[in-house]
């Protein structure tokens, strides 16, 4: 809960803060060919989604979808005025795919994750000890969230890659910390590590999304871009920004292809029969750099839920200031992702209230599949 708050205090730093009736369902039957899925009850779920948007009447609608590391899809289902093709945006919950992007250059030998940056790019010294681990861990030493060192972050019409040097060489002065000292959420270090994947592979970041995640998750709409004060319709249309990406908030997806993103998370970096990122960096990602500065449990682009017995960690998530949320277990073997557009407190509220039901009912299927 004091990780929740963390994050929710962040995100306020820099973005501002229904009704029941029908809703859209839908249950995976028999997925993947494997005919000993058990079988999952999620029915309580729903009328606590309904209660919640009741209560809350600023949220006009919500979605959300869980899937199985062996199963596929095992439940999805949409309320108000989400569908199951609903699109929103992800804001931090854009950070896991950002990172696995940046991990999969490191599987093809482009940089090391530990590997000062100054060493392979001409950027200049004034950071010396900078790495892309520290970037991608919120460790850098760099402004975090809300900073107003870097107004080129949120710019739509620039380039990622001048948007990135200029972070990089911009003096902060006191603001600035020896890097892997200290923890700070987001801000000009995701957009210069995004600028780094360029310049170290030679394509454009919408290129390497594309190449890397797009096509061998056969995503359908997942699109990064930079909202900056333009409105958001709904319509992948109206994203604009694509230029200037913002690295750690700037995707848009719908319940699907995020599901596949998680999918390829709980398989060890396959999606279906497409090795998108080796096992080992998989395993990277999710490998606590925040505690070790001070900080909250913290992988790369993945929050920490560290057990209480000093046990390795199991649960990981990606909570953004829109309200959206995912999350892994590779106890249980499923993950989840729910999907609003209001703000980071109603997706904390909804989220904790519906997760327990949902293990409640894992657990339960599996124990009778056990018998």
């Amino acid at each position: 809960m004091h990780r929740m708050l963390l994050f929710y205090l962040l995100v306020l730093a820099l973005f501002a803060a229904g009704c029941g009736g029908s809703n859209d369902t839908h249950d995976a039957a028999d997925c993947c060919g494997l005919n000993d899925k058990p079988d999952y009850d999620f029915s309580l779920v729903g009328p606590e989604i309904t209660a919640f948007l009741d209560e809350f009447e600023a949220v006009k609608g919500t979605s959300y979808i869980l899937v199985h590391k062996d199963y596929g899809i095992l439940h999805e289902e949409a309320f108000g005025d989400h569908t199951l093709d609903t699109i929103v945006r992800l804001a931090s919950t854009s950070k896991v795919p950002s990172a696995g992007i940046l991990m999969s250059l490191v599987d093809d030998g482009f940089f090391d994750i530990d590997e000062p940056i100054a060493d392979y790019l001409d950027w200049g010294d004034s950071k010396p000890g900078i790495t892309v681990g520290h970037l991608l861990s919120n460790t850098s030493g760099l402004p975090g969230l809300g900073s107003d060192h870097y107004p080129c972050q949120s710019l739509p019409d620039v380039l990622l890659s001048e948007c990135a040097m200029t972070i990089y060489q911009t003096d902060v002065g006191e603001d600035l910390s020896p890097p892997g000292t200290v923890f700070q959420y987001g801000g000009g270090q995701w957009q210069v590590a995004g600028g780094i994947a360029e310049a170290v592979s030679g394509q454009s970041w919408e290129e390497l999304v594309r190449e890397r995640l797009i096509e061998p998750c056969e995503l359908d709409v997942f699109e990064y871009g930079n909202m900056g004060s333009s409105a958001w319709t709904g319509d992948p249309n109206s994203l604009i920004g694509q230029s200037n990406p913002r690295i750690e908030g700037g995707a848009i997806s719908n319940l699907h292809d995020y599901a596949k993103i998680l999918m390829m998370h709980l398989n060890d970096g396959m999606c279906g029969e497409e090795r998108v990122l080796s096992k080992a960096a998989v395993a990277e990602m999710r490998i606590d750099r925040g505690s070790a500065v001070g900080g909250p449990a913290y992988g790369l682009g993945w929050w920490i839920t560290l057990p209480g017995d000093g046990g390795e960690a199991t649960l990981f998530d990606d909570p953004g200031a829109s309200g959206t949320f995912a999350w892994i277990d590779l106890d249980r073997g499923y993950g989840g992702y729910l999907a609003l557009e209001t703000n980071a407190g109603h997706g904390f509220t909804l989220h904790s209230r519906i997760r327990p039901l949902i293990e409640a009912a894992i657990d339960a299927a599996e124990s009778n599949t056990d018998e």
